[in-house]
C-alpha cells in the first residue's frame, strides 16, 4: 500500500525520472504510483508543485492528466543522477 504520508525522502528529481522512464512522452499519475510508494493523491500533489516551478506539464486527456517533463526539469533530474554517480 502506498505510503499516506509527505514523502519528503523521495526528492522532485526521482518523480520527474519516474515520469521521463514511463513509455511514451507523458505519463499518467498511476503509472508514476505504480513505481514508487506514495499515494496518488500525494503524487498529484507534487507533480502540481513541479509544475508550478516549471519542472512539468500536464494536459487533461479523456478525464485524466497527462504529465510531461519541461527541459528545465529534464536538466534537474539530469543534474541529479550525474551528482549521484559521481
Amino acid at each position: 500500500m502506498p505510503n499516506r504520508g509527505p514523502g519528503p525522502d523521495i526528492p522532485d528529481e526521482r518523480l520527474l525520472f519516474e515520469i521521463m522512464l514511463v513509455r511514451g512522452p507523458a505519463a499518467f499519475a498511476s503509472e508514476i504510483e505504480e513505481q514508487i510508494s506514495l499515494s496518488r493523491q500525494r503524487i498529484t500533489k507534487r507533480l502540481n508543485d513541479l509544475e508550478d516551478e516549471d519542472l512539468a506539464v500536464s494536459k487533461r486527456a479523456a478525464g485524466r492528466r497527462l504529465w510531461w517533463v519541461t527541459d528545465s526539469g529534464k536538466a534537474k533530474a539530469s543534474a541529479h543522477i550525474r551528482d549521484k554517480l559521481s
